[in-house]
């Protein structure tokens, strides 16, 4: 119900502790679904020199019947690579973890897994690095105010839903955790989703003004930003952290997102699925561009300032939602597809969900080697596409190419 995250925070400040390892998602584990870790917070962990280790304990073709047994060898080499690429894209350690002595018990099978550990130890020279321009801030503390009985769904909605569409809207990112935002070795982004930052101490909303307030950066506050006040709530704190003005309603209702503006719906589709809501927030600025409604209400607002730009949304960020965020802060997109995408500096991982031509658009000129195969895909090219089935992962290694 919490997403597996109440004590990041002191984890990570440990000093004797320098790994962490998380289990892959009970759900969304097949071929063609994310297949994510529970937790996603590498960029924290880089951030205080520590490491995160997944634990891929896939329900593999000789697993006994469960509804996330793969069904063939074929399937279960996909996840597994689908596995490592995020892995190797993130900067986190990974390893597979047999319940049953047979489970991995197949010569294409181990294989596999001798050539991924070929490709992670290539990867250890080349000194790959994040190159997200998007940064998914979560507040543990926020969590802690949830009526999971009542608003399961919504509060999944805001995190560990929000994290699987990352993976869908075709560009790199980091997730963080909002402590991390006073952290001066934090790198500045493009792109800022908070995801869920209900309650902030004046400290913390202090070193979110300085993060993104400059380069003409986008920040997005969901649901109820600054609500919390120690044991108040207050609405109106909202406009001091986003710029936007806010105003609550008593009660719950059920409702959708509905897209107005003509160009978010180029990218988002126009009706939302419904979600159950309280209290509600609505934007009352008429200085704010309004976006969206739910139930009559606006719902999803921008509103541009100097030298940033801000973005209320009621309702948890879907996947088109997130490409067209990328696209409006000016983060590079690599593919429109909604496939499950990971990157870094040096690698592509791509897991396709549906049958078609995919087409890969890169931020420079680059040389393309499928490291499964060994194969050169392309030479000095800024963009290549590729036919693939369902559920096939593939993993690109970039080597820019150099101008003399």
């Amino acid at each position: 119900a919490n997403n597996g995250r109440f004590c990041n925070r002191k984890i990570l400040k440990l000093k004797s502790l320098d790994m962490l390892a998380t289990p892959i998602g009970y759900r969304k584990r097949r071929a063609g679904q994310v297949g994510i870790n529970v937790n996603p917070f590498d960029a924290s962990a880089a951030l205080h020199n520590k490491i995160i280790w997944r634990e891929n304990d896939l329900r593999t073709h000789f697993c006994p019947k469960v509804s996330s047994r793969t069904a063939s060898k074929e399937e279960t080499i996909s996840v597994i690579e689908r596995s490592f690429g995020h892995a190797l894209c993130s900067g986190g350690g990974i390893w597979y973890f047999p319940f049953g002595a047979a489970w991995f018990h197949q010569d294409e099978v181990m294989e596999s897994i001798k050539k991924l550990n070929s490709v992670g130890r290539d990867s250890l020279k080349l000194k790959a690095k994040s190159n997200a321009e998007v940064a998914f801030i979560f507040s543990e503390e926020s969590s802690l105010y949830y009526s999971y009985n009542q608003m399961m769904k919504f509060a999944t909605g805001l995190g560990r839903s929000v994290i699987e569409n990352a993976s869908r809207m075709g560009a790199s990112y980091d997730v963080y955790m909002l402590d991390d935002i006073k952290n001066e070795k934090m790198p500045d982004y493009k792109l800022y989703i908070f995801m869920n930052s209900f309650a902030i101490n004046k400290e913390i909303s202090e070193a979110i003004k300085k993060k993104v307030r400059k380069n003409n950066a986008v920040s997005v506050w969901c649901y109820a930003p600054s609500y919390i006040q120690g044991d108040k709530f207050d609405i109106s704190k909202a406009k001091d952290i986003t710029g936007i003005n806010l105003a609550s309603i008593s009660g719950k209702e059920r409702g959708r997102l509905k897209v107005v503006s003509t160009i978010v719906a180029k990218y988002a589709r126009k009706i939302y699925s419904p979600y159950t809501v309280g209290p509600l927030f609505k934007v009352d600025d008429a200085s704010a561009a309004t976006l969206g409604y739910f139930n009559g209400k606006v719902a999803l607002a921008s509103k541009n300032f100097k030298n940033y730009r801000s973005i209320y949304s009621l309702m948890p960020l879907e996947k088109e939602l997130l490409m067209w965020l990328c696209d409006y802060a000016g983060v590079h997109v690599y593919n429109r597809d909604f496939s499950v995408f990971r990157a870094n500096s040096n690698y592509i991982m791509i897991h396709t969900s549906k049958a078609g031509s995919k087409t890969l658009l890169l931020p420079s000129e680059a040389k393309i080697t499928d490291v499964l195969t060994d194969k050169v895909i392309a030479e000095k090219a800024k963009k290549f596409t590729i036919k693939l089935d369902k559920g096939i992962t593939k993993i690109y290694k970039v080597e820019a190419t150099v101008i003399p």
